[in-house]
């Protein structure tokens, strides 16, 4: 007998999936295919508040290897870690577990190094995570790249010129203040197992991989794997 599986928006067919295929690049986009997308974009965002975007054309070879070079980072020695803390004015770099707190009530564990400006001197040195550089770099400016034909798919939903929401973001990823725009990797560690379950005690610290929170800015683009875990709590203020 087949195992239940566990019924998710997903698997209810409530959550749109959009086909990027055939979008072109954000240098020279279909533009025929960028309004249609723009449209169901639009209608996903205005009546669910998220969408699946399929066939976006970044590989998981390189999701992988960023975030293989992130668990390297973070087996590193504390002392090594620290030398790469968040910078609080640009909001690069390394943020350790209770640095950002989303949840009073528990002791939060997630790891996360925020990446504003893909400048060399910006990332882990080579001695300690040999090829984050040579791998975040690339993926960063994929990403990068996606928003942009994203940004001009919703600008033709609103009615504007593709350029105009493109003009608003220019200075992504280059940590020059004209934007808050970051490509954040996140490591969420195992929850202590003295937390989980009946059992657990009113007195124990308890914990939380990352709290309820709002992101911020215009969008975010996640990376989501076949673990799942992500809940989300749409609330629409008009």
């Amino acid at each position: 007998m087949a195992a239940q599986q566990e019924e998710s928006l997903l698997s209810r067919c409530e959550i749109p999936i959009i086909d990027l295929a055939h979008i072109g690049t954000d240098v020279c986009p279909m533009k025929s295919v960028l309004r249609r997308i723009g449209q169901q974009l639009f209608t996903a965002l205005s009546s669910k508040g998220l969408a699946v975007l399929v066939n976006h054309g970044i590989a998981d070879e390189k999701l992988k290897a960023v975030y293989a070079d992130l668990d390297n980072f973070c087996a590193l020695p504390e002392g090594s870690q620290a030398q790469y803390l968040c910078n609080p004015v640009s909001n690069h770099g390394y943020v350790k577990p209770g640095m950002e707190q989303f949840d009073a009530t528990k002791k939060e564990l997630r790891h996360s190094f925020n990446i504003t400006t893909l400048s060399a001197s910006s990332m882990p040195a080579q001695e300690d995570v040999p090829e984050f550089t040579k791998h975040a770099v690339p993926l960063a400016q994929d990403l990068t790249n996606l928003s942009r034909v994203v940004l001009q798919a919703l600008a033709y939903a609103m009615g504007v010129t593709p350029t105009a929401l493109l003009a608003c973001h220019s200075g992504m990823l280059m940590a020059e203040g004209r934007n808050p725009s970051a490509m954040r990797l996140l490591y969420y560690p195992p929850v202590p197992p003295e937390d989980v379950g009946p059992c657990s005690q009113s007195d124990v610290v308890h914990y939380t991989r990352c709290g309820a929170h709002a992101d911020y800015g215009t969008f975010t683009l996640l990376a989501q794997d076949s673990e799942g875990g992500l809940e989300v709590n749409l609330i629409f203020l008009f």
